[in-house]
């Protein structure tokens, strides 16, 4: 646990290469195969959660819950976009020098955070993960 926690703390933006590079004895721990699939950034079920930081990174977001009586912890990496948004009203304020309540458009563009791949883990396993093709 204190590994992982090192692991977390110590790594910020990162590359599947760095991330090897900083943390050679859990790559060297990998079966031949585990360790070519975290070089090319992929896991499988199975995978403890020292490899799937080594070909994944730090998770954006981590949640824990139970199903059928097992607990599980999942981890979510998202990807950001912005869209814009029209906001019409109606509301207080100055037009043409009077103060009145006047109809309003304004056009925000907030961004949006999006889970595009999540891996599910119970007992330290990866039970369940998805990764889409885009970011």
């Amino acid at each position: 646990m204190l590994l992982l926690f090192c692991l977390f703390v110590f790594t910020g933006c990162s590359t599947v290469s760095s991330r090897i590079a900083a943390n050679p004895a859990a790559y060297n721990q990998l079966s031949p195969a585990d360790q070519a699939l975290v070089r090319q950034g992929r896991i499988r079920e199975g995978m403890g959660q020292e490899p799937v930081f080594l070909a994944w990174g730090k998770p954006d977001t981590t949640s824990e819950g139970s199903a059928l009586g097992h607990s599980y912890e999942n981890w979510a990496y998202l990807a950001y976009t912005t869209y814009p948004w029209p906001n019409y009203g109606f509301g207080p304020g100055w037009f043409r020098g009077d103060w009145g309540y006047y109809p309003f458009y304004e056009l925000n563009y907030p961004t949006w955070g999006y889970p595009y791949k999540t891996a599910t883990f119970v007992r330290g396993k990866v039970v369940a993960w998805s990764a889409a093709d885009w970011p």
